[in-house]
């Protein structure tokens, strides 16, 4: 392209629509973080609710892997120009990358914290299925009381 700051202005164009998107895919998450955090119960996703999660953790990687590129190429071609609004733009996204790593840091120790609840119910499910093969809970006790007593 000839023009090179043109270019920098559709890139900064660009970038801004990502990060519009990014703002509904954060608060979505925000949402859904704050929401498994809220109650004892938490975190009892649906199956397809963890794999929106899953989905939208990997397009905000992805769309700040753009950003991120974008930001690089930004100044590094215009290091030299004095352009308040590039410069507005570049603090804009990094703060926007900034988030994306704190989303992803909530939602990792989420799991982290899911899974460990995952593997201390299947622990214990284990431990009572065993208990439950060494001692036998089904006897019938009532079957004594019903049995006539011996009158001799």
């Amino acid at each position: 392209m000839d023009d090179p700051i043109g270019h920098i202005q559709l890139t900064l164009d660009a970038m801004e629509a990502c990060q519009n998107a990014l703002v509904c895919s954060l608060s979505c998450l925000e949402f859904f973080y704050n929401h498994s955090t809220d109650s004892a119960s938490s975190i009892n996703y649906s199956e397809s609710t963890d794999r929106h999660i899953t989905n939208t953790l990997d397009y905000l990687h992805s769309t700040g892997a753009y950003l991120q590129a974008s930001l690089e190429y930004i100044e590094i071609s215009h290091q030299d120009d004095d352009k308040s609004s590039i410069l507005e733009a570049i603090k804009s996204f990094s703060a926007m990358l900034e988030k994306i790593e704190l989303i992803d840091k909530k939602f990792f120790d989420l799991a982290m914290i899911k899974e460990r609840r995952r593997a201390t119910e299947t622990a214990k499910e284990r431990e009572a299925a065993e208990g439950e093969s060494q001692n036998p809970q089904h006897q019938d006790l009532d079957s004594a009381a019903d049995r006539p007593e011996n009158i001799d």
